[in-house]
């Protein structure tokens, strides 16, 4: 399987965690009457801090969305820009070296996608903890008695996770560059030949290794 089917299966699989772990007071594990209470029954008889909880989640749910198509486009570039080279170093004056053969259009465009990355990731982070700990309160003071805590954990538990890929990113060295979205968190090390400044001369070991880079786009 290649990055980019890898890379699919990922975003399915956040797509599924972003909903599960921003919702978590959406679907509580309340009862009306012999059926177990939609989201506007619940709504209907909740409090304010209830309601208050429950729209900082859909905010939550929307934050992440936009997050995720600036990590999308960071994925985008970085997979198209850059490469994976076992024989090169990783160390981050190395990359940096080997980054200036791009083409100054794209070295602007890895440098802006990626440090409006960092930005929307600080960002997003905040705001899911803000949510975490409202709906926490929720869980813990309104449905202690049907397993509320039980499910809030589970939940944060499956954003926790991806909390912490964010941050490994973020605290990077500059000039690294690791992939989002495969789980070995592949460090991108090297430039892609077919992306390189014709005023520039590539490095005879990196056109070595890349022969089969896609087309330039």
């Amino acid at each position: 399987m290649n990055n980019k089917a890898l890379t699919l299966f990922f975003i399915l699989l956040e797509i599924y965690r972003v909903c599960k772990g921003t919702l978590l007071v959406i679907f509580p594990p309340d009862s009306c009457g012999e059926h177990p209470c939609s989201y506007f029954e619940t709504l209907e008889k909740g409090s304010l801090v209830y309601f208050s909880a429950s729209t900082l989640n859909f905010i939550t749910l929307f934050t992440l969305l936009c997050f995720y198509t600036v990590e999308l486009r960071r994925e985008h570039k970085i997979q198209h820009y850059l490469a994976v080279n076992d024989k090169l170093s990783t160390d981050t004056d190395s990359i940096h070296l080997r980054i200036d053969h791009l083409t100054e259009e794209r070295k602007h465009n890895l440098s802006t996608v990626h440090r409006l990355y960092k930005h929307m990731g600080y960002g997003t982070i905040f705001v899911v903890s803000v949510n975490i700990l409202c709906s926490t309160y929720v869980m813990f003071f309104d449905y202690f008695e049907h397993d509320g805590p039980i499910d809030l954990v589970t939940n944060t538990v499956l954003l926790a996770s991806k909390v912490y890929d964010i941050l490994t990113i973020l605290l990077a060295d500059k000039h690294v560059y690791l992939s989002a979205y495969r789980k070995e968190k592949l460090q991108f090390n090297d430039v892609n030949p077919a992306k390189c400044s014709p005023l520039t001369s590539v490095p005879h070991s990196v056109l070595n290794v890349h022969q089969d880079n896609n087309p330039p786009v």
